[in-house]
């Protein structure tokens, strides 16, 4: 646990015998596993320092032993908050001071010797602010890196793959709009759910409104764009003021009370410079886990849209002028690493991990051994496929949780016939709005199109994106393909899942007889009208009976 090699250290610590087991020492030990393993950072600092207390009381008996387990419960504190450290040293490019405080396990009383520590490695410190900023720490480099089982390393890895966390941000939802405009997205195949986007289309529709408010006696001011939702202005207003919206009480902006979250900015006829006053308590005295506070939803598998078979509803998202901005803004907030270098000529496979290839709620919980929880063939599947398509993991779950899905799943590292060519996760996606059955809906979408930005060899004719819910496609429903959730991986049924081996099958016949994906529709429902009448014979089907009609292997 010190190395932070938590596979091993479960191993050992499930094969102790029975009595053994029941030693209060032992369900220390376990409860301090389980906390690491699940990344809750002030469960494993409170119970670290339980585990050192119940050591060194008299009762213990072993005075020996005593002084060697206090020890080592001493290096495995420092170790931890060490990788921590260095950690959020590449994960942010600013922190508030409790976020810190909470990820590092220093408590309030504490705060003098967190600040020596940030600042002998060169952080800077507002007092005014109360903002963390970390030196800047050069990028590592993938292709030198020695793959190893350990959680911790393999985060340092993840780390460049994923979004950068700008500011005292948590999420993309508290962002600033910043005027940015969508230049230079242009893509082929409209009628495939891909729409061409230029500078000028958007610099001619947009405007900007410049607001200010006063909260707390203290003047600010914002600028929203008139394709915003009040959505993004309850997020800007937090981003400045750390108060959720929930806690929102926005005073003098419109007349009686302020729309739902769905309503555009711009059709609340506001003037440039208008005033208004905000009211509501910040969160930040409370120390929570990042993921409360995200706007985007852990894995929620409700409400799910089929973007496939709605070309209407797919066209209104597509060509909604807030998700095409959303789509430049994360395009430059991704600074993608890659763990493994692009392959010339590949197709890309964009992978989804939550209810797709592995039951998430037994391997979050424990209570189910990694192997267990995955889908059966996850290997054989990645190994088929990886000599066609390189492979991009997108998870809608926050990217700690992520790192350590793959090394428990064993997806990182040498010793597999496939590669992981790099990672996403939730900070890669935004929220968009529409309707479902006449009423509001929304919810985060995965568009591929960010993507594509940074590497152009991928594109509409050779990328497949695989998920469990059908709402992530909503910007390229062209090129998604959905596939049954995965569930209740302890049943016999779930053992005798065979949908990787019917994908694998899928994703090689598209490789080996479709040099344009485009012209291949995986989810059509027969009888659904179609956006793209040239399509007939087999591109007519859905991915399953595809396969059904390939010949036995």
């Amino acid at each position: 646990m010190i190395l932070d090699e938590l596979s091993p250290a479960r191993h050992a610590l499930t094969r102790l015998p029975e009595p053994l087991a029941s030693f209060p020492l032992s369900q220390g030990l376990f409860q301090l596993l389980a906390s690491t393993s699940e990344r809750k950072y002030s469960d494993i600092y409170r119970r670290a320092d339980e585990l050192h207390q119940f050591v060194l009381q008299p009762a213990f008996g072993n005075a020996e032993l005593s002084q060697i387990l206090a020890g080592m419960i001493t290096s495995f504190i420092s170790a931890f908050r060490k990788k921590t450290f260095d950690l959020i040293s590449r994960a942010y490019t600013s922190i508030p001071l409790p976020l810190a405080q909470w990820y590092l396990g220093y408590s309030d009383v504490q705060t003098d010797e967190l600040l020596n520590v940030a600042l002998s490695h060169n952080w800077r410190y507002d007092e005014q602010s109360k903002i963390l900023t970390p030196s800047v720490q050069p990028k590592s480099s993938a292709r030198n890196f020695t793959y190893a089982q350990s959680t911790l390393n393999a985060l340092n890895l993840v780390a460049d793959s994923v979004a950068t966390l700008e500011s005292h941000t948590y999420t993309e939802g508290w962002e600033m709009n910043n005027g940015a405009t969508l230049d230079n997205i242009s893509t082929e195949g409209a009628t495939a759910g891909v729409v061409e986007v230029t500078s000028t289309d958007v610099d001619q529709a947009e405007r900007w409104i410049h607001l200010q408010f006063s909260w707390s006696g203290k003047p600010f001011s914002l600028d929203v764009a008139e394709s915003d939702r009040v959505y993004d202005l309850k997020a800007a207003l937090m981003s400045l003021t750390n108060v959720p919206p929930e806690r929102q009480k926005i005073l003098g902006l419109v007349k009686g009370k302020l729309p739902t979250d769905d309503e555009r900015i711009g059709d609340l006829k506001l003037l440039s410079g208008k005033k208004f006053t905000l009211v509501g308590t910040p969160e930040g005295h409370e120390i929570k886990d990042p993921n409360e506070l995200e706007f985007l939803p852990d894995v929620v598998n409700d409400l799910d849209v089929d973007f496939s078979a709605d070309p209407a509803a797919a066209a209104e998202y597509i060509n909604d002028q807030r998700n095409r901005r959303k789509v430049e803004q994360h395009t430059k907030k991704l600074n993608p690493n890659l763990i493994n270098p692009l392959r010339e000529g590949k197709r890309l496979l964009v992978l989804d991990i939550d209810y797709t290839i592995l039951d998430t709620k037994p391997l979050t919980s424990g209570a189910l051994p990694p192997q267990e929880c995955a889908r059966p063939g996850l290997h054989e599947f990645l190994e088929a496929v990886y000599p066609h398509y390189d492979i991009c993991i997108w998870s809608q779950t926050s990217w700690i949780w992520l790192e350590t899905k793959l090394v428990e799943l064993g997806m990182l590292g040498g010793i597999r016939n496939y590669r992981i060519a790099f990672v996403l996760d939730k900070t890669c996606m935004f929220t968009v709005f529409s309707k479902k059955d006449g009423q509001p809906y929304k919810h985060s979408v995965k568009a591929l199109q960010i993507i594509w930005n940074h590497f152009p060899q991928f594109g509409p004719s050779n990328t497949i994106h695989i998920d469990d819910l059908g709402r992530n496609f909503a910007l390229n429903p062209g090129e998604g393909l959905k596939i049954s959730a995965f569930k209740n991986a302890h049943t016999d049924v779930a053992r005798a899942d065979r949908e990787l081996y019917k994908v694998a099958r899928y994703l090689l016949h598209l490789a080996n007889t479709h040099p344009d994906f485009r012209k291949a529709k995986h989810s059509v429902s027969d009888g659904t009208a179609l956006t793209r009448p040239r399509l007939t014979g087999m591109d007519l089907q859905k991915w399953k009976d595809v396969v059904k009609s390939l010949p036995s292997p």
